[in-house]
């Protein structure tokens, strides 16, 4: 049956916090690094769910969120209130245990999204059912003048990840500078766009556990 989230009540989350992993941007194993943009990600921008069609599971949550977790950004639409009111459409049934699973595999899994880490382990982690999971990003790093999001993100995933195995997976990816990927190896690099109406879908998931899978077990030389 077809979801539409109109005719799920809204939620009034708690903010149960657990403890959560300190901000890291520099990695020093060779692990895939799974970089996971949140909003029009794992949260669709379409919440009454005309664009996810028949894909059950999506639940509505209104949560109110500490201002003081938010950063200083120009990417962030700055609240003078203490709590800003946040709508959020999640799949715990879909993403959840896929993350844990792609964790459990060996995967680095991070968040790739201007929420910081505290805020998406307190509010988005519980909700989601996964465990607490540090950011790629620096939240506080200043962009470069009139600097897309989308290339404020890719400037520090390509310094987080070096040469690892890279997935990235985020909804304005066409509205950055495609060049500055170009130094990337196109064999160790997924870059998958999603609609952020619809989020991410199992299609993108079978791709980046293919990715994933590939760099996580490499051919043994000799082999056929």
């Amino acid at each position: 049956m077809t979801h539409d989230d109109s005719t799920r009540p809204d939620q009034d989350t708690p903010a149960t916090s657990p403890d959560v992993p300190g901000k890291e941007t520099t990695v020093d194993d060779n692990r895939p690094l799974v970089a996971l943009d949140i909003d029009g990600v794992l949260n669709p921008t379409d919440p009454k769910g005309r664009m996810r069609g028949r894909v059950p599971g999506w639940k509505t949550h209104r949560i109110f969120v500490d201002n003081r977790l938010w950063p200083d950004s120009p990417f962030i639409n700055h609240d003078p209130r203490p709590r800003r009111q946040l709508p959020l459409v999640l799949n715990p049934d879909l993403h959840g245990p896929w993350i844990t699973d792609l964790r459990t595999r060996g995967a680095d899994v991070r968040w790739a999204s201007t929420w910081p880490a505290v805020a998406a382990n307190k509010y988005l982690a519980p909700l989601l059912n996964i465990e607490p999971m540090p950011s790629t990003l620096d939240t506080e790093l200043e962009p470069h003048p009139s600097e897309h999001v989308a290339d404020w993100k890719a400037r520090q995933l390509l310094q987080a990840a070096a040469d690892r195995p890279l997935v990235f997976i985020d909804d304005q990816l066409d509205h950055g500078d495609s060049d500055l990927w170009s130094s990337r190896d196109p064999n160790r690099t997924l870059l998958i766009e999603t609609d952020p109406r619809v989020g991410m879908t199992r299609e993108h998931m079978d791709r980046i556990d293919e990715f994933v899978g590939t760099h996580l077990n490499p051919p043994t030389r000799g082999t056929t």
